[in-house]
């Protein structure tokens, strides 16, 4: 029975020990280390990078009124690894505004005096220096229809309207 205890007082001296030693090997060490990441920056192509094209063939002055003579714009999103539901903002550029609006709306400038472009996103008349969130695979519908100031006498003549349509990530 005197050897049994002994061995036992022996064993715990043993482990008491032991544990002081990788007590002290486990210390807190100071480590440094590196990341290393890339930033991919992901792009979205309107139409191909082709120029949108919107006709409004002959028009009648006193029938540009807002309503009359409004067309689609024509255009196409590809968004490099999006999928369906990604978060996306539409917006245009490039186009300072006409200097008269219509409803509130803020109208794209073209190049006559007196006539601007009123831009609809599904229906609805919203200023053309907004943003229009939406989702990839549903892109929203967009038409625009000219509107002339009543202030300002209107020529006939050709008119052309340019502002760059953007798409990116949200």
């Amino acid at each position: 029975m005197k050897g049994l205890m002994r061995r036992r007082v022996w064993l715990c001296a043993i482990t008491l020990g032991l544990s002081g030693v990788f007590s002290m090997m486990s210390q807190a060490v100071p480590v440094s280390f590196e990341v290393r990441f890339t930033v991919e920056l992901k792009t979205c192509d309107v139409n191909n990078n082709q120029t949108i094209e919107v006709d409004f063939e002959d028009m009648i002055i006193n029938n540009i009124d807002g309503v009359a003579y409004e067309r689609p714009i024509p255009y196409s999103v590809h968004c490099d690894d999006a999928v369906n539901g990604t978060s996306l903002n539409l917006f245009f550029e490039d186009n300072t505004g006409a200097n008269f609006t219509a409803g509130g709306y803020q109208l794209l400038r073209t190049d006559r005096a007196g006539l601007g472009l009123l831009v609809k996103q599904n229906g609805n008349p919203f200023s053309f220096n907004s943003e229009i969130p939406f989702t990839y695979g549903n892109e929203p519908t967009l038409t625009v229809v000219p509107v002339k100031n009543e202030n300002v006498g209107l020529d006939d003549g050709k008119f052309t309207a340019s502002a760059l349509l953007t798409v990116e990530y949200n």
